[in-house]
């Protein structure tokens, strides 16, 4: 636990969600349905079980169902809330959603999560989630992914055939999708090794692009005035700049599967953790501004 603080937190905070928000969950069904009630409680149990893989398990695809369980998790405490359940119920399973959301949020979370699956003589850092994305689209995916889920088996619980085949097609099919979208932010990442530094961002980058050492000239902070290729996607809060000797050919990504080649000598991206990889680097021989 003190190797892991922020890990242990996430285990132990989703272990308590049923008992944070089973009484306002239990209150909010009690008139429903012996079939979409019991359907109810399936899924919800379910999503409480996957999302306990996740954190017992860190992995990219862990954080990403860490992320997206605890997102619907604070939702469904928001809706339940509104609905006939005492306040100290609607409260409590409010504050443990809020929590969980809280601690998956934290930047060591999600770089514990990418680092576990490094190999070898590796050390993987997460790279900032973009804010634009933050604000509109990955809220609106992780309400895809639960009310895809979620509708089409309630509908066919409470017997309403067509429309509840019918969505529940297209609702796994765009749920599919926006679980694809969120967990590529789960797939951005830079990462050490034992002859220098790569970045791996299917968003910014065609391919992954490994930085020798000796081709290296400084890694450091960036400022506001710093151009080059940039990869921060917004995020230029603790963003590095990478300098080489030379310049080097980068596959861009510039849309949907498409790319083009470009050449540069300067990279501009960030980290969650800045200051550790900045460390990690000067401890691998790379230079540190």
């Amino acid at each position: 636990m003190r190797r892991d603080p922020l890990l242990w937190a996430a285990r132990v905070v989703w272990a308590l969600q049923p008992v944070t928000m089973g009484s306002a969950l239990s209150d909010a069904i009690a008139d429903w349905g012996d079939c979409p009630r019991a359907t109810a409680a399936v899924l919800v149990w379910a999503a409480w079980v996957v999302g306990l893989i996740g954190v017992l398990r860190p992995s990219p695809a862990g954080l990403t169902v860490a992320r997206t369980g605890s997102g619907l998790a604070l939702v469904v405490a928001a809706i339940v809330a509104f609905g006939d359940v005492s306040t100290g119920a609607a409260a409590l399973g409010l504050a443990g959603a809020a929590l969980a959301l809280a601690v998956v949020a934290q930047p060591g979370f999600a770089d514990r999560c990418i680092d576990a699956a490094s190999y070898g003589d590796e050390r993987r850092f997460c790279l900032r989630m973009p804010p634009a994305l933050m604000l509109g689209p990955v809220p609106v995916a992780v309400l895809v992914v639960g009310a895809g889920i979620a509708s089409g088996p309630l509908l066919l619980a409470d017997r309403r055939w067509i429309a509840g085949a019918v969505v529940t097609v297209v609702g796994a099919t765009l749920a599919v999708g926006a679980s694809r979208s969120l967990h590529s932010l789960a797939q951005r990442f830079v990462v050490l090794v034992p002859n220098g530094l790569a970045i791996h961002d299917p968003t910014g980058l065609g391919d992954t692009t490994l930085f020798l050492r000796q081709v290296i000239l400084r890694l450091g902070p960036a400022d506001l005035h710093d151009t080059g290729t940039d990869l921060r996607a917004g995020a230029v809060s603790g963003a590095l700049l990478l300098e080489l000797r030379e310049p080097l050919r980068l596959l861009r990504s510039t849309g949907r599967r498409r790319s083009e080649v470009t050449e540069t000598d300067r990279i501009l991206f960030t980290p969650t953790l800045a200051g550790t990889l900045l460390a990690r680097a000067g401890e691998r021989k790379i230079t540190v501004a």
